[in-house]
């Protein structure tokens, strides 16, 4: 394992036909369809679900080639896009690597960050308020 990847993976139950490696920046994301017949409409609703990276800030790149405009519409087959240099095999599993660029603060998590540390801040700002009659606690918060 490289320092710095992490790797998850996202399974949908039954032995995947097709799996989708998507790496944005240093983190790879594994996609796995159950069918082989999955679209590129299919894993940009995938990525949208599961990076929160809504399909109109999504930019997928697979064997030097983007996926973009009319030849790489919503109902053309991954495999297809991706053709015979994109794809590999592996155990019996059909394997994609996508790269997925899209811009830093598309799926939120800054923003969501920010709202969390704000939710630590009140909590321990209300903790140290505990036990202190009214006059103090109203100081403190």
């Amino acid at each position: 394992r490289l320092k710095g990847v992490h790797r998850k993976r996202v399974s949908r139950g039954a032995m995947a036909a097709l799996r989708v490696s998507v790496r944005r920046g240093g983190d790879t994301e594994e996609i796995d369809f159950e069918s082989a017949d999955a679209t590129v409409g299919d894993l940009r609703a995938a990525i949208e679900a599961k990076l929160s990276v809504p399909r109109s800030k999504q930019t997928l790149i697979a064997a030097k080639c983007q996926w973009k405009g009319i030849a790489f519409g919503d109902d053309l087959k991954m495999l297809d896009a991706a053709g015979p240099k994109g794809t590999k095999e592996v155990d019996g599993v059909k394997v994609i690597s996508v790269m997925l660029m899209a811009p830093v603060d598309a799926d939120g998590k800054e923003k969501i960050n920010g709202c969390a540390a704000q939710m630590e801040e009140a909590r321990a700002l209300l903790e140290s308020a505990r036990g202190m009659d009214s006059e103090a606690a109203r100081k403190v918060l």
